[in-house]
């Protein structure tokens, strides 16, 4: 096979007559493995990928549409749990485990019991910043000696939590980053629905933009049915842990 075919590409077929598709993976590329699909085309056949990439004669294999590949890291989920705390704590320790800074928007724990939380649970403090609306609204003002927190002064401060989630993504130092928003169901004491859908459209657009994951937490059957439909057009998966 040519060397300029042994590019990683991710594929999707565009004519249905095409008559084979190979699957191949490789070592390379940051974090594992990666998939590799290539096509054949019929003796003969010319026809254009997606990316311009033409196939013109039998036995040549080439990738067909160079584009990324899919980037787990930049996933934005919806996960429903009974079990809220526990939730949020295995899901920055795997994240940080696997590399990634973790911004940690909280509008239920306040930043002193998640440090605890953390720390506890072997989690990297270094590797988290949070964004706490509860410390502020119940005490009245942050905590002078603390780390790697940024005080909002209330859960319905929407003004407040954009720009203390975008200096949190800033403040990251750069590489993998994921968002962690704990929790949805909890906003809804201080805000409507219809307000809470467009607060995370608007935080999903930013994540987008950034590069970042986002994991919306959400108590199960939390939410209505109009609220979970509007979120779950915007994230790319919706996750029921089913703990209890």
């Amino acid at each position: 096979m040519e060397t300029e075919a042994m590019a990683v590409f991710e594929v999707t077929p565009v004519r249905k007559e095409m008559s084979r598709a190979t699957k191949r993976t490789t070592g390379g590329g940051r974090g594992g493995g990666s998939i590799c699909i290539y096509f054949q085309l019929p003796e003969g056949d010319r026809r254009q990928a997606q990316a311009g990439i033409f196939l013109t004669r039998a036995g040549t294999v080439k990738p067909m549409i160079p584009v990324h590949e899919r980037d787990e890291d930049r996933k934005i989920s919806l996960v429903l749990s009974p079990a809220a705390t526990e939730t949020n704590l295995g899901i920055v320790r795997g994240m940080t485990a696997r590399g990634a800074k973790a911004v940690v928007v909280t509008t239920d724990l306040p930043y002193a019991v998640l440090r605890r939380l953390y720390a506890e649970g072997g989690v990297d403090p270094a590797r988290v910043r949070i964004v706490d609306a509860v410390t502020k609204y119940a005490a009245g003002r942050g905590l002078e000696d603390a780390e790697n927190v940024i005080f909002v002064k209330s859960p319905g401060d929407l003004t407040g939590l954009g720009i203390a989630i975008a200096q949190g993504i800033r403040g990251s130092g750069g590489g993998r980053v994921f968002v962690l928003f704990d929790s949805v169901s909890t906003m809804l004491i201080y805000l409507s629905s219809e307000d809470v859908s467009r607060f995370i459209r608007f935080v999903t657009g930013r994540l987008k933009v950034a590069g970042a994951a986002g994991v919306f937490l959400a108590a199960e059957g939390g939410l209505d049915p109009r609220l979970r439909a509007d979120l779950t057009a915007v994230v790319d998966e919706v996750v029921e842990t089913g703990e209890g």
